[in-house]
Parts: C-alpha cells; structure tokens; sequence
C-alpha cells in the first residue's frame, strides 16, 4: 500500500502538499518531517522528492536480515568441545539475569538499584569476555589460551612502582590483578629479607 500511494505520487503530479503528508505517513526522519513541513522551496521539493524515492526503493526491496554465525544454529553442534557448549551455555544464563535484572531496574528501591547496577555491569563484561572465547573458537577452530602470566619487573623500585599500581587496581574492584599484586607483594618480601 505504501509502494503504491509513493509511486504513483512520483509519476503523478508531485503536489508538495501531497509528498510532505506521504513523508509523514511513511518517513523515518524527524529531522526531514520538520524541513518539509517549514514550506516549499526549491531545496526542500528536491529534498522530499529524493528522500520519497529512497524510501519507496527500500520499501520495493527490503534488505535482507543479516545471517549471524550461532552455535546453536549449527549442524555441527554435537562435536564441538564441551568447554565451549558450556561457555555458551554460561553466556546465555548471565545474559538472561542482566536481561532480568535490567526489566525490574526501575521497581526497585535506590540502595537495591545501585547494587543491580554494578551487577549488570559486571555481566556485561563477562558475557564480552565470553564472545571473545566464542568468536576465537569459531574463527581458529580451537579453544582460546588463557591469558598468560603477567610479566613481573626485576628490580626493587619496579616492583614497588608496579605494586602501587596494582593495589589501586584491586582497590578499584579489578580483581583479576589479585593474583599479580600477590607474586609481587612475595618477591618484594624475598628482595626486602635478602637486604636486611
């Protein structure tokens, strides 16, 4: 219906009037709605009558969705490892309580809000942190390595400038530089016992 009333605006007499209505009834822009309806002028008729044939192209041939590569969809999905049915399985369950805690947001009280918040927000990296996995797994075809050991500085001044910047880190609620924070705290304990 929407082809037909563009159409045969196009091929007929282009009242102005006519084409701002069917840019309202059909248009997506409100920054256009606005233009045209302002009046007629030379720009603005050029204007509606080109954004008039794109919206009717797009109408005659809409774009095809857009095919996404997902495990579940593949017919491979039985032989893939069981790390990665379990990672997807991990994605979709954390995916699903940030969807959830995400819809009760506005229900619930300041205090609760704020802790929900911070918890959305640390699904949400975990759920990145699970695509990466998964978009490696299906780009290389094998399991993604975890992340190396960090590499610790040799001397004395090094580790005490890393140190200081690692307990901010960890202050800051970055708990995956716990670890590293450890390593140097024992080796600054094991130079500091060598020099007394």
């Amino acid at each position: 219906m929407a082809i037909a009333e563009i159409t045969k605006y196009l091929q007929g007499s282009e009242e102005y009037t006519d084409g701002v209505k069917l840019y309202e009834k059909f248009g997506t822009d409100n920054f256009l709605k606005r233009l045209f309806a302002k009046g007629f002028g030379k720009y603005n008729r050029d204007r509606l009558r080109s954004e008039l044939e794109k919206l009717n192209q797009v109408l005659q041939d809409p774009p095809a969705p857009a095919a996404r590569f997902t495990i579940e969809n593949s017919s491979a999905y039985d032989t893939l490892p069981l790390e990665i049915k379990e990672l997807n399985s991990k994605k979709d369950s954390a995916f699903k309580e940030m969807r959830d805690l995400h819809s009760r947001l506005l229900l619930m009280s300041p205090r609760d809000r704020s802790i929900a918040t911070f918890r959305i927000l640390d699904l949400e990296k975990q759920v990145k942190h699970m695509w990466q996995k998964l978009d490696h797994y299906a780009e290389h075809k094998k399991i993604a390595p975890e992340d190396p050991l960090p590499v610790i500085p040799s001397s004395l001044a090094d580790l005490i400038r890393r140190r200081t910047n690692l307990r901010c880190y960890v202050s800051k609620g970055r708990i995956k530089y716990q670890v590293e924070l450890d390593l140097i705290e024992k080796k600054i304990a094991d130079a500091e016992g060598k020099k007394i």
